[in-house]
């Protein structure tokens, strides 16, 4: 079977996605002239709740492709989805391009509905816009805004966007790492 989308291809897509979004961050930043990404207070502190943080939804995400999730209906979709076209879509990745996307995503998405349009918009507006950016389907538009609300409510919390930044990417990496090498003998 040949792949959906090749190693290649997927790479030049994440590029292009996630310094879209980077750039919208800094175009707001400069127009309505706020520092974009403030220095943290105490480092270690808040990569420690970044990561921390990435714990309960990568928790979801492994019951989520559970069998125990078969028994619930919108997550019999999803899980569906991710191991058929997740999976899929991922099936050439090597962990380094598993770690590049990972930390592409969670500095460029963060910059921009986090740091900009959180601060411009609001929590709400931004976790919203978040969940359609990430739209797929509708069960993952409403995992993508609720993981949108989590995130801005860590980004509130710690006031910086290490945490949020970090958060991101450690559920990316573990998930997506997760998806591809463990679930490879999951048939749907």
């Amino acid at each position: 079977m040949e792949p959906k989308i090749s190693r290649g291809r997927l790479l030049l897509l994440a590029v292009l996605t996630e310094s879209g979004a980077l750039l919208c961050a800094v175009a707001m930043s400069w127009y309505y002239e706020f520092d974009l990404i403030p220095t943290p207070k105490n480092i270690l502190k808040e990569a420690a709740y970044g990561i921390l943080f990435a714990v309960f939804p990568f928790a979801l995400f492994i019951f989520t492709l559970s069998k125990s999730a078969d028994n619930i209906g919108f997550l019999r979709k999803s899980r569906n989805f991710m191991l058929n076209e997740i999976r899929e879509l991922f099936s050439e990745a090597k962990v380094v391009d598993v770690f590049f996307i990972s930390i592409i995503a969670g500095i460029c998405e963060e910059a921009f509905f986090r740091g900009a349009l959180q601060l411009k918009m609001g929590l709400i507006t931004s976790s919203l816009v978040f969940g359609l950016f990430h739209f797929i389907n509708p069960v993952y538009f409403v995992f993508a805004t609720l993981m949108g609300l989590y995130l801005g409510a860590l980004y509130s919390f710690t006031g910086t966007l290490l945490a949020p930044m970090l958060c991101h990417f450690a559920y990316d990496f573990a998930a997506l790492c997760y998806l591809i090498n463990y679930t490879k003998n999951e048939i749907i």
